[in-house]
């Protein structure tokens, strides 16, 4: 991953898609799962919900990646073609940035509006991080700290122990439920946070 000064471009940052996995390509934000009418479950998706050859939905199969970022594919046979040329595929995957005007960082919780502070883009998104110190852990959970950028006011509330199985968090596989972010470790206990998100909240919470 490549930094600069705050005004700079950066190069893409790559991780594993939480969402493409699951099968679930929905716009960043949208509500993934609700069990009742109070609690709702958003699944974040990062990646490209379009094929970027033939503009159809992707399937979370049908990928390539290039140096740790993904891009998908409506088929096997868009997939296939990719091959030839990886690095320009995931360009034209994320072509279009959109920046995250993120007033503290995510990692460190510092102001990002000092001279050390550093841009760093993740699946056609920019947001800034408040120094060059704070990038080796954006790069470990990429998916979380955007969470993070994109929902500052949202708590995290648990940071080793899944709710849903008892095992070790993943580092990047989370949901939104409410105004609380909780970690998880599989995507099985994602849907297992769809089905029940009151019973994930409290156990998540003790």
């Amino acid at each position: 991953m490549t930094t600069s000064n705050k005004s700079s471009l950066l190069g893409l940052l790559v991780v594993p898609l939480l969402a493409v996995t699951l099968g679930l390509a929905a716009p960043q934000g949208e509500e993934e799962g609700k069990a009742d009418e109070t609690l709702t479950v958003v699944v974040p998706f990062y990646g490209n919900p379009n094929c970027p050859f033939m503009g159809k939905p992707v399937k979370p199969d049908a990928y390539i990646e290039h140096e740790g970022q993904k891009a998908y594919f409506c088929c096997s046979r868009c997939k296939a073609k990719a091959e030839a040329d990886p690095a320009a595929v995931v360009a034209r995957a994320y072509a279009e940035m959109e920046t995250i005007e993120n007033e503290f960082c995510p990692v460190g919780k510092h102001e990002t509006s000092s001279e050390k502070a550093v841009e760093v883009t993740f699946q056609g998104h920019r947001l800034t991080l408040c120094c060059s110190g704070c990038e080796g852990k954006f790069e470990k959970s990429p998916n979380l700290f955007l969470t993070m950028a994109l929902h500052p006011d949202a708590e995290v509330l648990n940071a080793e122990t899944c709710p849903a199985s008892a095992n070790a968090v993943d580092a990047d596989t989370h949901v939104i439920i409410g105004d609380k972010i909780v970690r998880l470790c599989c995507p099985k206990c994602v849907k297992a946070a769809q089905a029940d998100p009151a019973a994930t909240l409290e156990k998540a919470s003790s």
